[in-house]
């Protein structure tokens, strides 16, 4: 649902089902793949809400999952967002070295990921003022995009890609007719962020070939558009508020109840030893009465004997008597 939203451009609704999804699997101790697609979905929702700094951090820990698992897709599709957000920051060397471990990584990428590899070039040569090198890339990409239905969603990335190109190659008509495939396609996909760095993009275009008024109006978009993002910017960041304050919320819960869980237990406890030492004392009790018992039994039957004893000692005393009597008679 977060993937979805994000892809219509409802960041902040894309956002609350991705922390949902983390909340979820932090709750269930996930650490598989699974919390690797998660962590990097949210990168990607936050770098369309334009918090740079967070979705780079989702995609660092992403990707310590993913090397962990030694999953080379995974490594490479998380990658991904860290190229976007270096060239965001202005940072191509640093993009271009990532990207090259990534193609010798990615012998025979498939289409999808080729468009991304080239797309990704050219925005890395470009910004590093090497125009001969992003150039290779071009006609591969125009081949390739004339062969694509007109709202595929790899169009976006061709078209934004050869309109950087065209404008600083200073082909700014070539640009200009570029910038309007993209609008139509970031338009009918929901792509606001894309359309949005469109509209400025064609407002540079427009105001080199000197269509003032055109440029005027596509930089009212542009700022009718950043400001309307702006907007789903601070929603998704009370969204995410929210959405940690619940999550701090049921934690709190969660911890209060294990006290009182452990409360019990302790008291638990505490009813077993007492029971446990009522019965060792009553034992003890019964021990001490079996033996004081015993000790009754054996000193009257000592007695017993005595007496016996002494009984027969009194009548061997008297026979004894008898005989000397009659002995003197």
């Amino acid at each position: 649902m977060g993937t979805i939203a994000t892809g219509k451009g409802d960041y902040s609704q894309g956002l609350t089902y991705g922390l949902l999804a983390l909340k979820t699997a932090e709750e269930q101790k996930d650490s598989s793949l699974q919390l690797c697609t998660i962590l990097n979905r949210l990168s990607v929702t936050l770098y369309e809400l334009g918090d740079y700094e967070h979705a780079l951090d989702f995609s660092q820990r992403s990707l310590k999952i993913a090397s962990h698992y030694k999953d080379t897709t995974a490594i490479l599709t998380v990658s991904t967002n860290f190229i976007t957000i270096y060239l965001r920051d202005n940072q191509p060397a640093k993009a271009l070295e990532l990207l090259n471990r990534i193609v010798a990584l990615y012998k025979t990428p498939i289409q999808k990921d080729h468009i991304w590899i080239s797309t990704n070039l050219i925005r890395c040569y470009v910004q590093l003022q090497q125009m001969d090198k992003a150039a290779a890339f071009v006609p591969g990409l125009l081949a390739i995009s004339a062969k694509m239905s007109k709202y595929n969603y790899y169009q976006t990335m061709i078209y934004s890609a050869l309109v950087m190109y065209y404008i600083h190659g200073k082909q700014f008509e070539k640009a200009a007719e570029f910038c309007a495939l993209q609008s139509d396609v970031c338009k009918q996909i929901g792509q606001l962020n894309g359309l949005s760095h469109n509209y400025l993009q064609w407002f540079r275009a427009d105001s080199a070939l000197g269509n003032y008024p055109a440029a005027i109006r596509h930089y009212k978009d542009y700022k009718v558009l950043n400001d309307s993002l702006f907007r789903i910017s601070k929603a998704g960041e009370i969204a995410r508020l929210q959405v940690q304050y619940d999550f701090d919320q049921k934690n709190k819960d969660i911890t209060l109840k294990q006290q009182n869980i452990e409360l019990l237990t302790r008291q638990g406890l505490l009813q077993r030893a007492a029971l446990k030492e009522a019965r060792l004392t009553r034992n003890i009790i019964i021990f001490g009465a079996v033996m004081l018992l015993l000790l009754l039994i054996l000193s009257y039957n000592r007695y017993q004997l005595k007496q016996a004893s002494n009984r027969q000692l009194q009548q061997n005393r008297k026979k004894f008597i008898c005989r000397i009597s009659l002995y003197k008679d």
